[in-house]
């Protein structure tokens, strides 16, 4: 059975975490508290750092993930767990894996990790669904690893832990190939002066998504079989 944790998410009202995080702590028992700048009245940023013993940062643009985890480490809850769920571990000018491995969070016992969902926001179930998770360092509490993927099996998905590196060789082509699909369909309704309703995406969601899938699910196949 999977002990009831107190799960704060920061970022609690984007997409991911409405319809992917929130439910799949809720269903596993836990009590789920969050915050967003979208909700100025609920809870702030510090008081669910302060109270969670997990922390989930649901923050986009990823490029503001690192300040905000940064902005926090002062009220990180003592032995509690710290993951983040961004597409990329380090981007360009503001890398989160330095606030992950900060001293003070290693001074407070405080283990961090991440966990992406490489899904979009509308998938119904993570029954076979690829997700990837890891840790920055040796845990302080060997047992946090043991209820998160208790916790991701009730959800049959295709598990897999990697160190951040590999994360990133992971996902840097999975997001590759819809962004170069938008690009290039674009290109073609320019030329061809086709100026499409909000609506005429949505044709182009479901083969993206899968091709995602089908490269992310490829990439892990291959990593685990030792091939390049």
């Amino acid at each position: 059975m999977i002990s009831s944790k107190v799960v704060g998410i920061v970022g609690n009202k984007g997409k991911m975490a409405v319809n992917i995080v929130e439910p799949l702590f809720k269903e596993a028992g836990c009590e789920v508290i969050g915050s967003d700048i979208k909700n100025p009245s609920g809870p702030s940023n510090k008081e669910v750092a302060e109270g969670a013993d997990v922390v989930y940062f649901s923050v986009s643009p990823i490029c503001d993930v690192a300040g905000v985890i940064n902005g926090l480490i002062p009220f990180a809850k003592p032995k509690s767990l710290w993951l983040h769920g961004t597409s990329i571990q380090n981007p360009a000018g503001n890398p989160i894996s330095p606030a992950m491995l900060s001293p003070e969070l290693a001074e407070k016992k405080v283990d961090t990790g991440f966990l992406h969902f490489m899904v979009g926001p509308m998938v119904r179930s993570l029954r076979g669904q690829s997700v990837v998770y890891g840790f920055y360092r040796e845990l302080f509490d060997p047992e946090w690893k043991e209820w998160l993927t208790d916790l991701l099996n009730q959800k049959r998905p295709f598990l897999m832990e990697c160190s951040p590196e590999q994360h990133d060789d992971l996902t840097t082509g999975s997001q590759l190939i819809p962004q170069l699909t938008a690009v290039a369909v674009g290109q073609l309704w320019k030329k061809g002066n086709f100026i499409p309703s909000e609506g005429s995406w949505g044709f182009l969601h479901v083969p993206m998504m899968e091709a995602m899938k089908f490269f992310a699910q490829w990439k892990i196949h291959s990593t685990m079989n030792g091939k390049k």
